[in-house]
């Protein structure tokens, strides 16, 4: 388990929304994915984008800006579970970090993440701290 668990995929979503023009989630990507390339470059992983019926170019920017970038386009917007089945099916690796494409990580994130993993190989979703834009504490969701 332990190498399996050295094994990463990360997988990024480009949501059809209409409030974010292509311009925004086309910044939105250009944002992170310079900081997740550079956090991934010590492990195995591979970066995964769908883009779940934008119709905005999204793939054809990608395929020019970052070829080393997975992608999976799907014509019309699906589901947010279907969007995510399509970009882990795609993956490679035996674990997968779901980020959404409005999420900038600090760096060490994906060290954390897999130093959680080591310590409780079983462990199937470390929790992680997350802030919005402003840096307040984003609130927990409640207990069921």
């Amino acid at each position: 388990m332990a190498q399996a668990s050295a094994r990463r995929a990360t997988r990024r979503g480009n949501w059809h929304l209409r409030d974010h023009s292509l311009a925004q989630r086309k910044a939105l990507l250009e944002a992170q994915l310079p900081g997740i390339a550079r956090e991934l470059e010590s492990f195995p992983a591979e970066i995964i984008v769908v883009d779940n019926g934008s119709g905005d170019g999204t793939a054809q920017w990608l395929r020019a800006t970052w070829p080393q970038v997975l992608f999976e386009v799907s014509r019309e917007p699906l589901s947010f579970a279907r969007a995510v089945n399509l970009g882990i099916g795609r993956a490679r690796y035996s674990h997968i970090c779901l980020l959404n494409n409005d999420m900038l990580l600090e760096p060490g994130f994906f060290g954390a993440l897999v130093g959680a993993f080591e310590r409780v190989p079983a462990s199937s979703a470390p929790r992680r701290r997350f802030a919005s834009p402003r840096g307040s504490a984003a609130r927990k969701p409640a207990k069921r």
